[in-house]
């Protein structure tokens, strides 16, 4: 099983080969690209992933390239590599979101520590992606109505509180609460209140 996917974008041959032979070594999945329009034709699909990417590129410069991905919604770590690198390079790739930047030359153990940091960061990144689509999906599930009542239980009003707000009685209100609790998959309020915990009120609206 695969530690990991690698995307190593760097312009020096004997660089890539030596990194791309110690990683695979070691279990990673590594693909290789000798500058930015190379990556660019294979963007990457794979997760957990991390974009070890030159900053001094024949075609670009690493902040190009990583100014690209965001315009893409790429949200790969990415982990910087250069030997010359300006402090204004290194701040503005920082402040655009890199994970981590190294400078030339690093040992093995130096890139292992980052890049299995930010593989575990891609990891926890794409399982909150999954989780919040299929809770998008469940929600979107609900009729109107039972929407409606969900986010009332969110807001921790009793089936009176909604049944007075709405103009039933409360009998009808736990009905609806029971179908939205079985529609999302939910054994109780705590645990439907769990699911929706971290997200912004009306995400899913």
């Amino acid at each position: 099983m695969s530690l990991g996917q690698i995307y190593l974008v760097d312009d020096d041959e004997s660089i890539r080969a030596s990194l791309f032979n110690a990683l695979v070594q070691l279990g990673y999945n590594v693909d290789c690209f000798e500058d930015a329009k190379s990556f660019f034709n294979q963007p990457p699909s794979r997760s957990p992933a991390v974009i070890l990417l030159d900053m001094r590129l024949p075609d670009s410069s690493g902040v190009a390239v990583q100014a690209t991905l965001k315009q893409m919604k790429c949200e790969t770590p990415i982990v910087f590599m250069s030997g010359s690198a300006e402090s204004t390079e290194i701040i503005t790739a920082m402040r655009q979101g890199a994970f981590d930047f190294l400078i030339k030359p690093f040992s093995i153990e130096q890139l292992l520590g980052v890049l299995n940091q930010a593989l575990d960061k891609d990891a926890r990144q794409q399982e909150l992606i999954a989780r919040y689509d299929r809770l998008g999906k469940a929600f979107n599930g609900l009729t109107p109505r039972e929407k409606q009542i969900c986010r009332e239980m969110l807001d921790g009003k009793t089936n009176k509180q909604i049944a007075e707000q709405s103009g039933t009685v409360a009998s009808t209100i736990k009905l609806h609460r029971s179908r939205v609790l079985d529609k999302m998959g939910a054994q109780s309020l705590a645990d439907l209140m769990e699911m929706f915990k971290g997200t912004k009120k009306n995400a899913f609206d």
